[in-house]
C-alpha cells in the first residue's frame, strides 16, 4: 500500500521533540508527505521531531493495476481495454494531485485519544452517476456498451479541474507524541482518497434505495 512505512514503526527515535504543532497541522503535514512527498512539509515536521515524519509515501500502482479485477469481484462490468487504459491514466495523473487536510480534532476523554476529520479534495465524479446507474440497470445485451460509456465519462471527470471535499472521520492518537500514528494515518488517508475517487459502493446503495444525487464513497483495498 505504501513504500517503506513500517520500518519507522520498529524503532523509537531518540530525537528531542521541538516546538509542538496542533494535531490538525501535524496530520495535514503528514498527509502532504504521504500524498505528495512534500519536502517542505517533511522539513517542518522534522523541526518538531523525527518521530513526527512518515517514512515513505502512499503507492497507488497496485490499486490501479488491480482495478479491472476489483471491478469484476464487485460485480461491475469492466470496460474495454482501451477505455480502462483511459481510466488508469486519469487515476495516475489525478491521485498525486489529491490534497487532504485534517480538521476538527476532538479529544475523547483524554488529550491523547481524539476523533478527527479528514477532508480530501477529490475530482467531482458525481455527474457520472447517471451513466453509472444506466450501466447497472441496463440489459445484459447492452452491458459492454454501457460500461464503456460510463467509464469514458468517469475518466473525463477524473481529468477535470473541479474538486469537491470528501470527508472521513477516525479515532486514534491525537499526536505522534502519544503513540505510533503513521500506519493508522496512512491507512485512513488511503481509504479516504479511494472512497472519494471511486464511489461505486455508495452509488449502488443509492440506486438500491432510490436516492438522488447526494453521496460519495468507493472501494477500499
Amino acid at each position: 500500500m505504501y513504500r517503506s512505512l513500517f520500518p519507522v514503526l520498529l524503532h523509537a527515535s531518540t530525537a528531542v521533540a521541538g516546538p509542538a504543532v496542533s494535531p490538525e497541522v501535524e496530520y495535514t503535514l503528514q498527509a502532504r508527505v504521504l500524498l505528495q512527498d512534500d519536502n517542505d512539509a517533511r522539513a517542518t515536521l522534522l523541526a518538531v521531531s523525527q518521530d513526527a515524519v512518515p517514512e515513505g509515501t502512499l503507492d497507488w500502482d497496485d490499486v490501479i493495476d488491480d482495478l479491472p479485477a476489483w471491478l469484476t469481484r464487485e460485480g461491475i462490468q469492466p470496460p474495454s481495454r482501451a477505455v480502462m487504459q483511459e481510466v488508469s491514466e486519469a487515476l495516475r495523473i489525478r491521485l498525486p494531485r489529491v490534497t487532504c487536510t485534517a480538521r476538527d480534532v476532538v479529544p475523547l476523554g483524554s488529550p491523547e485519544i481524539a476523533q478527527y476529520t479528514l477532508a480530501c479534495m477529490v475530482p467531482d465524479v458525481e455527474p457520472a452517476f447517471a451513466a453509472y446507474r444506466a450501466m447497472r440497470s441496463g440489459d445484459d445485451a447492452d452491458r459492454d456498451a454501457l460500461s464503456d460509456a460510463f467509464f469514458a465519462t468517469f475518466a473525463a471527470r477524473l481529468r477535470g479541474d473541479t474538486a469537491v471535499a470528501h470527508l472521513s472521520t477516525a479515532v486514534g492518537w491525537s499526536s505522534f507524541r502519544h503513540g505510533d500514528v503513521h500506519a493508522a494515518r496512512a491507512e485512513h488517508l488511503y481509504r479516504t482518497v479511494l472512497f472519494g475517487l471511486l464511489p461505486f459502493a455508495e452509488w449502488d446503495r443509492r440506486i438500491a434505495s432510490g436516492a438522488g444525487r447526494d453521496g460519495h464513497e468507493g472501494p477500499g483495498e
